[in-house]
């Protein structure tokens, strides 16, 4: 099943699609500026997400245990990816990071399995904590000229 956000809402709320089974795509419209906690989770059998360019927040687990995902783009703008968005995304490949992200926070991509290859953005100052934990697959890690302050066991 796709589902399409409708034009004028600006955020997806708590929870809002979690653990439904039966969405496979979504788009999401401009103007929405923030996924909240959870607003995805489980949606297991989710493989295709539209973000929009007016996207700034991805929140706490809100695309935790996406299995079937594959790939995102997380859009030029967005400035903040909370803990464990993406944790057990377990068939996630390929992300896009946008060079407005400043930071990785815990466990964000703990559990993708399938993640083999990261850029990292140069505009990232720090990264959290098991930020790759169990992230099998992953054999290399781009980074470009980066302002980095802190990295603390991401591994």
């Amino acid at each position: 099943m796709k589902v399409i956000i409708p034009n004028g809402t600006t955020k997806i709320k708590f929870g809002e699609f979690y653990a439904n089974k039966s969405i496979t795509s979504i788009v999401i419209p401009e103007g929405v500026t923030e996924i909240e906690d959870s607003a995805f989770e489980d949606c297991e059998n989710l493989k295709n997400i539209i973000l929009p360019s007016t996207l700034k927040k991805i929140g706490i687990g809100a695309f935790r245990g996406c299995k079937s995902l594959r790939s995102i783009t997380i859009p030029e703008g967005a400035t903040i990816i909370e803990d464990c968005a993406f944790e057990s995304c377990k068939n996630l490949e390929q992300i896009d990071l946008p060079e407005s992200l400043a930071h990785f926070s815990d466990g964000l991509f703990a559990g993708c399995h399938s993640l083999n290859n990261l850029t990292i953005p140069s505009s990232l100052y720090g990264i959290g904590e098991n930020v790759f934990l169990e992230c099998n697959s992953l054999k290399m890690l781009y980074m470009a000229e980066s302002k980095m302050e802190r990295v603390d066991e991401s591994f």
